[in-house]
């Protein structure tokens, strides 16, 4: 642990990490002849509709007479009484937490449980009832911003469905900006170099922005709470020191967690130099994440070449889902260009306004396509959204 520092994550933020930890505990394995376990769906999932809920039923012997109970929210939902232990249940509309139960009972009340619990579908970002809001980002083939671009130079579609662009202009509400730096023990030689670009990069914060900074090892660091001090922030970022290992997703969960309740434009910058290696929350959690706060994420591989494929694939998935762009330095004496470039987006985006063809707000998943009427364009939007009631 370095020193003087509490990991984020011991340091009043525990309660942030505990949701996820609550969402899949599972109940233990108990002692018997047979077992029971929930196979479909998994802990931790998002439901609405009706879905299937399968049990799967181990033993070293048949059992006859066995049967299995299925339980939603403490209610006896259905009896099956030979595999595949299965049943169908309406969670309706609305993702929720709900505890999913499967009791497996033998003839002689022998009887062993297993337990899911799902997820209830928290969107932190506000649409109005009748209107998505879109930030969009337009650059040429050199990669350079494409300036002076009208509404009608704009196509949207809603699940392949063509949608009225209500609104359009220049994005120039403020940014709350994270500042993600690893400071693994790999980074050890290129420490300084990074601090350097990273500096350079907070210079960029106007007065009605705000940002913070978070450097992460094995462990999850706040250096400095949210600020418009551009010197709070350098200073913040002189005191990062290189060791243990990378705890990348961690660091964007938390990060997460802190925009929270942030209106408004939202971004992360978020250096690493390779493959999570000690993170509690998985890829696929951050994924989820992606979805359900409108945040825009500008992942920076340092030295990934073309052939770690698996960290510049999750990257450039970070970073195509929210709307930003992946960057792959090959040295830390090229962050100053990429911290460039990504200060040149935020300050150069549009806004799309439209109203959805599609009334219905079932939970489900929107996809959302803009395309731009010239040639050499090329679009960064984020992919979509949940269609919640309000």
């Amino acid at each position: 642990m370095k020193a003087g520092r509490l990991p984020l994550a011991l340091a009043g933020t525990a309660a942030l990490l505990a949701v996820a930890y609550l969402s899949s505990s599972r109940a233990a394995e108990p002692p018997g002849r047979f077992t029971v376990k929930i196979t479909e769906p998994a802990d931790g999932d998002f439901l609405f509709g009706k879905v299937k809920i399968l049990a799967e039923v181990k033993s070293k012997a048949t059992v006859p007479g066995l049967r299995v109970e299925f339980s939603v929210g403490g209610k006896l939902v259905f009896i099956d009484r030979e595999p595949p232990y299965e049943c169908f249940h309406d969670f309706g509309d609305q993702p929720r937490s709900w505890v999913i139960e499967a009791r497996a009972v033998a003839p002689d009340g022998l009887a062993v449980v297993d337990t899911i619990v799902t997820r209830r579908l928290e969107i932190h970002y506000r649409e109005e009832v009748d209107r998505v809001l879109i930030t969009v980002s337009v650059t040429d083939e050199e990669g350079s911003f494409i300036a002076g671009l009208a509404r009608d130079d704009f196509a949207l579609t809603e699940e392949g469905v063509p949608q009225q662009i209500l609104e359009f202009g220049a994005e120039t509400r403020p940014i709350t900006l994270g500042v993600l730096v690893d400071t693994s023990g790999s980074m050890k030689e290129e420490v300084g170099e990074v601090q350097m670009a990273a500096k350079d990069f907070v210079k960029n914060v106007r007065p009605e922005d705000r940002a913070f900074i978070v450097d992460f090892d094995e462990n999850v660091f706040l250096l400095q709470d949210f600020t418009n001090d551009q010197r709070a922030l350098q200073e913040a970022i002189e005191g990062t020191d290189a060791e243990g290992g990378t705890a990348f997703y961690d660091a964007l969960y938390v990060s997460y967690w802190k925009m929270k309740p942030i209106e408004g434009r939202k971004a992360i910058a978020a250096l690493t130099d390779g493959e999570d290696t000690n993170s509690a929350f998985s890829f696929k959690r951050i994924v989820e994440m992606t979805r359900t706060h409108d945040v825009i994420i500008y992942p920076i591989g340092l030295g990934a070449t073309v052939m770690d494929v698996g960290i510049r694939s999750s990257l450039k998935q970070l970073a195509d889902d929210t709307g930003g762009r992946a960057y792959f330095p090959r040295k830390a004496a090229d962050l100053a260009d990429v911290y460039r470039r990504i200060a040149d987006d935020l300050r150069s985006q549009y806004f799309i306004a439209y109203r959805s063809t599609n009334r219905v707000l079932d939970g489900s998943w929107r996809t959302v396509k803009v395309e731009c009427r010239r040639p050499d364009a090329n679009i960064k939007a984020r992919r979509g959204y949940y269609a919640v009631k309000r």
